[in-house]
This record gives C-alpha cells, sequence and structure tokens, in this order.
C-alpha cells in the first residue's frame, strides 16, 4: 500500500504533497504503538540511481521496530519533528513515524524548499544532502535546541557552516538502505578527516577474514521482504567499507560511482560535493558515459539555461589543475529527475 492509502488510519493528511503537519496526538503511547505495528504492509523502493528501483516491503510491526531503534539513538527529550524527507522513502517513513510514536507534531517540509518554521524547544531535524541547500536559513531561525539527524549519503560542506551557526551540541549521522533499514550511526562529521560507523545492536557484520575494502553484509532482524516477497538472513548492499572490528567501519565509497578517466579514477559523489561547493544554488549531477575514445567518461547536467551551464564549465576548465579530471561536457537540461531522498534517477547513458 501507499502512505496516502494508510494516512487515514494515523490521522494523517494526504502525505503526497510537498508541506503538511500533523498535530500532536492525545492519544495514549500504547495506543500509538498499536496504530503502527497494525499498519499493513508498506512498500518503499530503491532510489534508481544505478540500476531499475527496487520493491522492499515492511509490515507494520517491522516499521514499529525500525523507529524504536532510530529513538535509540536519539536524545530522550525531543519535543516536535521537522523533516525534509518525503515518506516515500524509508527514512522519510521513519522520519515521520517517530513522531507518530512519540505523539509529537511533525512539519514536513520537503527538502527544505518551503522554509517552514522549525517549532519546539528540543526540535528534531531530520534532512539529507539535497535539503542543506535549503535549509541553514531555517536552522538559524530555529529558537529551540535542535537535534540534527543527517541520512543518505555523505554530508556535504554545505553543512559544516551551518551546523556552526545553531545552537545544537546534537547531530548525528545515520547510514542504512532501504533494503536492510538503519545500519549504523555516528556523531556528524563536518570535517575533513572522518569517525568510524558503529553498527547498532541488532546488526552483525559479517565480512571476510581481513580488513581490505569490501562490500558491506550484515545480519538483521529489520531486513525487509525484497521483489521476490522473500525475507533473508543477510543483505549485502553496494556501499564499500573497512572493517575496522565487530562493531566499526569506515565507509570507503560507491564502486558503482568510480569512473576512470584517462587513466585517472574519479568518483563522482566527491566531484558533485566539489560542485555544489562552488555553485551551492545550481541543481547539477554528474553522469558517466561511455565514451568512444576513453571508454570511460563522465558529464555535467545542469538545471539551467544555457549561458549558465557556458559558465560553469568555463569556471571548471579554469579550475583543471585541482580537478582529478574535467568532464567531457556539460549540459544544460530542464530540471533533473530525483528519487525523494534527492538521488538522481539518471542511468549511464552515451
Amino acid at each position: 500500500m501507499t502512505w496516502d492509502e494508510i494516512a487515514p488510519a494515523l490521522d494523517m493528511p494526504a502525505l503526497h504533497h510537498t508541506r503538511w503537519s500533523i498535530k500532536a496526538s492525545t492519544r495514549s503511547t500504547a495506543e500509538r504503538r498499536r496504530m503502527v505495528a497494525n499498519l499493513p504492509v508498506l512498500a518503499c523502493f530503491t532510489s534508481g540511481t544505478s540500476a531499475a528501483p527496487q520493491r522492499w516491503s515492511r509490515s507494520g510491526e517491522q516499521l514499529l521496530a525500525e523507529v524504536d531503534v532510530t529513538l535509540a539513538v536519539l536524545p530522550p527529550d525531543i519535543d516536535a519533528v521537522y523533516t525534509c524527507v518525503p515518506p516515500d522513502s524509508l527514512y522519510g517513513s521513519i522520519a515521520m513515524l517517530l513522531g507518530v510514536v512519540r505523539g509529537l507534531p511533525v512539519v514536513h517540509d520537503r527538502w527544505a524548499l518551503g522554509s517552514l518554521p522549525i517549532t519546539g524547544r528540543r526540535p528534531l531535524v531530520v534532512t539529507i544532502p539535497i535539503a542543506w541547500r535549503w535549509l541553514p536559513p531555517t536552522l538559524s531561525r530555529c529558537a529551540g535546541n535542535a537535534v540534527i539527524v543527517h541520512a543518505g549519503a555523505s554530508m556535504p560542506a554545505s553543512a559544516a557552516a551551518a551546523l556552526a551557526g545553531t545552537a545544537t551540541d546534537d547531530a548525528f549521522e545515520l547510514f542504512g538502505a532501504s533494503e536492510c533499514g538503519l545500519i549504523a550511526t555516528r556523531p556528524a562529521q563536518t570535517g575533513p578527516s572522518q569517525a568510524p560507523w558503529t553498527v547498532l545492536p541488532d546488526v552483525q557484520l559479517v565480512h571476510g577474514p581481513d580488513s581490505h575494502e569490501q562490500r558491506i553484509r550484515i545480519r538483521s532482524p529489520r531486513i525487509a521482504r525484497g521483489p521476490d516477497g522473500l525475507l533473508r538472513e543477510v543483505c549485502t548492499l553496494g556501499d564499500w567499507v573497512r572493517v575496522l572490528d565487530e562493531r566499526r567501519f569506515e565507509f570507503q565509497g560507491r564502486r558503482d560511482r568510480l569512473v576512470k578517466v584517462r587513466g585517472k579514477a574519479v568518483d563522482l559523489d566527491q566531484f558533485e560535493h566539489l560542485l555544489h561547493g562552488v555553485f551551492p544554488h545550481i541543481d547539477m549531477v554528474c553522469v558517466p558515459v561511455v565514451d568512444d575514445g576513453w571508454g570511460e567518461h563522465f558529464e555535467v547536467y545542469v538545471a539551467a539555461d544555457q549561458n549558465t551551464a557556458d559558465s560553469v564549465h568555463a569556471t571548471l576548465r579554469e579550475m583543471r589543475g585541482r580537478l582529478p579530471a574535467a568532464p567531457r561536457r556539460v549540459v544544460a537540461v530542464h530540471r533533473i529527475d530525483r528519487s525523494s531522498m534527492g538521488k538522481t534517477r539518471v542511468l549511464q547513458t552515451r
């Protein structure tokens, strides 16, 4: 089922809108938990960034378990929820259900585009990388001591200055996926050095005999039913990690976003972070392409007019000595198709 079909059972509005709110509940804690546990099976889909989107389904009891492990990471005194993440993703669903289970008011402002106010003395702010382009002014007006939770990918450079300007001492990053839910957490990282991730108590790392880079594999009771409708004991993701011990790992990147241009490996995720730091108000994405001369290359798609695209290309040419490689070209497009988590749905092209 979809969230709009489920919403009436939770006293909620239609959730496909870009902005909505839910009032604090007067129901008992037991009744609120029972409402979530009794939800019908809900499907979430992978982003479709590197392959066709896949359906992963969870029962109400599984969603409640996901809420509980997330709440265990957070301070106990949050009194409101402000989420930038649409509920058709697992992360967005859990952000909303946190408020339902705790009986808190919830405000949803997709990607923080609406600049809706953050209320509460101790609000929980739930965000993703793309929302940091619009979130800082809203955070700066927050009167309370916010708890900030970031997920979806590494924190962008723009988040560091925004966090420094808030009154919060509590900012966390979450590591997870539609397939298996929340895996690990760490304090928010805004500098060049990156702390390792610590897995949750109900998650077990399944790894090889050494600490070399490997795709992350986990056991967890919260793994969803896959596209074939079957439950799995072990889940393997496309994220590469270096396992430090039984509870910690270092994230090494996603190999499906690496291209080799003229012998140099280029991490397109890192290149996009660089672009967003130089052009913070322009939506753009790096796209791997098949190149007749070099085999692999990449292009930059810019959601702007051709003059802006030409200006971006000229700036990148001026930065050539500081870049691992230059894009084959910069392409102006009407818009960039993104999932609700802000991940692009553009696949490899020629």
